[in-house]
């Protein structure tokens, strides 16, 4: 579990961003705490009211899919920031604002590395595609026939050429990655891949 405002003796703030070198992690967490906050020697025995009442104000809980082992988790990262209010200045109408926050997610970082691949490779093949259709397009329409519309209509011809190609070739691409999904979807035994 980690505080987000954790301050340490020496008052600095090691959990201000999560490094799994420095920040410092707990076991023990609460949801409000009076206690702490009465000031008197054995107060607590005698129902003394606090002075100060802390609350957790911001609480993520984030459980990661483990890339290695199918169908278990790595450790959940319990986040959360405390807030403390005075309670002489606390009214009937007091509200304390609270954010509940959970997050599941897994790598795709094979996945992505394999889509992006995909979409270079897919994108080369549309410029060869246009070059192709646009060198037999001026051996058609030789330049000399046209003179001084031949610029204008052979960048006309490129920019339509490059979308209708671009186009259909992304429409196939994207339909072939959703497919893929898809299917891995319905043949898992038990549904964890697409959960997050």
């Amino acid at each position: 579990m980690l505080i987000k405002n954790l301050r340490d003796i020496d008052g600095a703030s090691p959990n201000d961003s999560l490094n799994y070198e420095t920040s410092r992690l707990t076991h023990r967490f609460f949801i409000y705490d009076t206690i702490s906050g009465i000031n008197q020697n054995g107060g607590y025995k005698e129902f003394s009211s606090p002075s100060v009442i802390r609350y957790a104000s911001y609480v993520r809980l984030s459980v990661q899919l483990d890339p290695d082992q199918e169908e278990r988790i790595r450790k959940p990262l319990l986040e959360i920031t405390y807030t403390e209010h005075i309670t002489s200045l606390i009214t009937e109408t007091s509200e304390a604002p609270a954010a509940f926050f959970f997050d599941y997610y897994e790598e795709v970082n094979s996945f992505e590395k394999a889509a992006e691949i995909i979409l270079y490779v897919s994108n080369a093949l549309v410029l060869i595609v246009v070059i192709i259709r646009m060198y037999y397009w001026v051996k058609m329409n030789p330049p000399l026939f046209r003179a001084r519309k031949f610029g204008m209509a052979f960048a006309w011809k490129v920019l339509y050429y490059l979308c209708d190609v671009w186009s259909n070739i992304m429409f196939m691409v994207y339909f072939l990655i959703t497919m893929y999904w898809f299917i891995m979807y319905k043949m898992q035994s038990n549904a964890y891949i697409l959960m997050p």
